[in-house]
């Protein structure tokens, strides 16, 4: 056995090198007879088992270090190693659903509260046991193969695990919902939060175990919670008016802000919170009258009056720093962390947006250019400078384009829509130039008729001197 050839490997001498080996093909023998039962079956006995080798390779490893002498470092590294391959055992029978049994998912059709209590409690048991093991083991000093496939391991178990419970806690949930819901009004969500709180108690009692097992936060809460409430304000994001920016954006808040003061913050994934968002200001975005009076101030007042003044993309990028705030200060990492949350929105949500809002810069910009190609084409002279500049100032065009700084609004519009759908950088780029192209042709021909009214003011008084 493992433990008669103890004594001879710590025991020097010509067969102390020989009993050292095969204590390492014993224990190599012990992992493999361990690794196969997990992969073949999940049957409670043969957990048992997986939990026994693991455990016997731990006390293996404990006699060593008690046995050798602190000098002999080939004594601590063998222990070490030992240790290793306990962990190795009970990580593989971790990812594999410890205490899974297939009435799980019959008890899921069953919707039985007390079945399914008990089988979550079997599940979180047998973890429990195997990551008390895991931690002493480490503690004493392991010696792990790969590091990195072990905490994936964790990860994965953990995953799982909540995966499952959720799925087992769903239905239970939903009838605590429904019970709400018929005694709250659905708009209030702070309402409906307040009725589930024995529920929610219940579920943080559950993830704090969790979390203790796994030494991070648990998502519990989150998955079961999350679906169920979020279809819920999904339908109420839908209902909102998107013309009204300013009050889809502070009702949004109002939402997040409830769910993070009852410790759901996490509960809606930020993208969630976008993507409602956004289906909200694209179906506000108003048709545009198919006839416009002939180009000029009341057609584009008129064209005005029936959009939506502020982008989609403003508004987005509002709502996306308030439900998921960047990891760091710099303008830099604001910039990435918006651009990673925007690739999230569904690839047609994403163009639906960006195309509303290049389609209302393109509208004005056209308007304001076939406005200004009839001032500035008239055939009258250089002479009649001061009579051409009157026409202009009398169209109040230069009020828009001067004093309620159209151009400059329209080419920042066309630069923060390029920045927040780059996939549409390029036609906002575009965009962009147009407006450069009518602000240096506008003010080219001013200053061309200001100069010639001067020089011919200036003409008059020379021919009476």
């Amino acid at each position: 056995s493992v433990q008669a050839l103890t004594p001879l490997a710590l025991g020097g001498g010509p067969t102390a090198d020989r009993a050292a080996a095969l204590v390492k093909q014993v224990a190599d023998r012990l992992t493999e007879r361990a690794l196969r039962t997990g992969l073949s079956s999940m049957h409670p006995n043969d957990l048992d088992q997986l939990v026994s080798t693991a455990a016997q390779l731990g006390e293996l490893a404990g006699k060593l270090d008690q046995s050798g002498r602190p000098d002999v470092r080939e004594t601590q590294a063998l222990a070490r190693w030992l240790r290793g391959r306990a962990i190795a055992v009970i990580d593989e029978t971790i990812a594999f659903e410890p205490g899974a049994q297939a009435g799980d998912v019959g008890a899921i059709l069953e919707e039985n509260g007390e079945t399914v209590g008990a089988r979550i409690a079997r599940r979180i048991d047998w973890l429990e046991d195997l990551t008390n093991l895991r931690r002493r083991l480490e503690a004493d000093g392991a010696e792990l193969a790969d590091a990195a496939a072990s905490q994936k391991n964790l990860g994965l178990a953990l995953q799982r695990l909540e995966e499952d419970v959720a799925t087992l806690l769903d239905a239970g949930f939903r009838r605590s919902m429904a019970a709400v819901l018929s005694r709250a009004r659905g708009n209030d969500i702070d309402a409906i939060v307040r009725g589930l709180e024995s529920e929610l108690a219940g579920l943080d009692a559950l993830s704090a175990r969790i979390s203790s097992l796994f030494g991070q936060r648990s998502r519990l809460k989150d998955r079961v919670v999350g679906p169920r409430l979020g279809s819920l304000i999904a339908t109420l994001v839908a209902g909102l008016d998107g013309g009204d920016r300013d009050g889809l954006r502070a009702r949004v808040d109002e939402l997040a802000t409830t769910l993070e003061r009852r410790d759901l913050g996490k509960a809606i994934a930020p993208e969630q919170w976008l993507g409602w968002s956004a289906e909200a200001l694209v179906e506000a975005e108003a048709a545009v009258p198919v006839t416009l009076p002939s180009p000029g101030f009341a057609a584009y007042r008129a064209l005005r009056g029936v959009e939506v003044r502020t982008p989609i993309a403003v508004t987005l990028r509002e709502i996306a720093f308030r439900v998921e705030r960047p990891a760091g200060d710099s303008a830099a990492e604001a910039g990435a962390a918006l651009e990673g949350l925007m690739r999230k929105l569904p690839e047609p949500l994403r163009r639906s947006s960006a195309e509303a809002d290049l389609s209302r810069v393109e509208r004005a910009v056209a308007l304001l250019e076939a406005w200004w190609a009839t001032l500035s084409a008239e055939d009258r002279p250089l002479d009649d400078a001061q009579g051409r500049l009157r026409t202009i100032v009398d169209s109040r065009f230069l009020e828009v384009v001067l004093d309620e700084a159209a151009l400059l609004r329209f080419a920042l519009e066309a630069r923060v829509i390029g920045e927040t759908f780059p996939d549409h950088a390029e036609r906002a780029s575009r965009m962009r130039a147009r407006v450069d192209e009518l602000r240096g042709a506008v003010r080219a021909h001013v200053v061309a008729l200001g100069k010639a009214a001067g020089d011919r003011a200036w003409d008059e008084v020379m021919k009476r001197t």
